[in-house]
């Protein structure tokens, strides 16, 4: 596997968000943001109907 980063989360979104709107491949399979907020907010700004949002280890059930 490789991998990239650590990137600063408005790089990262920037990045991912140029393709997306060009509607060319994505440079990367897969995003993982650290934080709830980092990662939330750009999803349901680019792709709310087409992305998935996994929260894993979470002490409660959302």
């Amino acid at each position: 596997i490789e991998i990239d980063g650590p990137f600063p989360a408005d790089t990262m979104w920037l990045k991912a968000s140029k393709p997306y709107n060009e509607n060319e491949p994505q440079p990367y399979h897969a995003y993982i943001a650290c934080y709830h907020d980092q990662g939330l907010i750009p999803i349901k700004l680019l792709g709310l109907e087409s992305a998935v949002n996994v929260s894993i280890n979470l002490p409660v059930i959302r």
